[in-house]
């Protein structure tokens, strides 16, 4: 996949690790590599980035074509939980961050 950064509102959305599996510690790692600012969705953006896949601006499907799960934010209540959320579905759920592998798709707010 291109890697590319897509504007919408005040988020930008890098789709360009949307095809690589990863535990949580590990896409937290991913967007630090990407640059300064970038990080994982909390579950309010992902619900307004939902709105642009719906539209077919944003293409997130997994390598397999099947309903993949992507990396949210950690829930500091829950020690070792984060949340991940499908747009197939629309279905946020937890996860555990080191036994699960899901997909990154990394954002961070423009100024």
């Amino acid at each position: 996949m291109t890697k590319r950064i897509l504007n919408i509102g005040n988020l930008q959305v890098y789709q360009g690790y949307t095809n690589e599996f990863l535990d949580w510690y590990g896409a937290m790692d991913m967007c630090r590599e990407i640059g300064k600012g970038w990080r994982l969705p909390d579950d309010e953006e992902i619900k307004y980035i939902k709105d642009f896949y719906d539209l077919g601006i944003l293409n997130v499907e997994s390598p397999d074509a099947k309903p993949a799960f992507f990396w949210l934010v950690e829930i500091p209540e829950i020690f070792g939980r984060a949340f991940k959320y499908n747009f197939k579905n629309d279905y946020l759920t937890d996860s555990n961050k080191i036994k699960e592998y899901n997909l990154v798709l990394p954002v961070r707010k423009i100024k």
